[in-house]
C-alpha cells in the first residue's frame, strides 16, 4: 500500500511506529489545503483507473479465455 500512495502521489507514507514523522505529516496535511486538494486528486485518478469495473472484468475474462485456451490445446 504504501508504494502505491507514495508511486502516486496520494497522501504521505510514515513508518508505522514513527510517532515524530506521523505528527509531522499530520500539521503538513492540516496546514495545506493545497496538498490535501493534490492528494484527493491524485487518490480518485488512482482509482478511476485501477478500480473500474469494466477494465477489471475484462482482464477477469482474459485471463480465463487464456487458461481455457491452454486446456484445449
Amino acid at each position: 500500500a504504501a508504494k502505491i500512495v507514495d508511486g502516486n502521489k496520494c497522501g504521505i507514507v510514515v513508518h508505522p511506529k514513527d510517532k515524530i514523522s506521523f505528527l509531522n505529516a499530520s500539521q503538513t496535511l492540516y496546514q495545506s489545503s493545497l496538498k490535501r486538494d493534490e492528494f484527493a486528486r491524485n487518490s480518485y485518478r488512482y482509482a478511476q483507473d485501477n478500480f473500474n469495473i469494466q477494465k477489471i472484468a475484462d482482464n477477469f475474462e482474459a485471463i480465463i479465455d487464456k487458461n481455457a485456451k491452454r486446456k484445449t490445446v
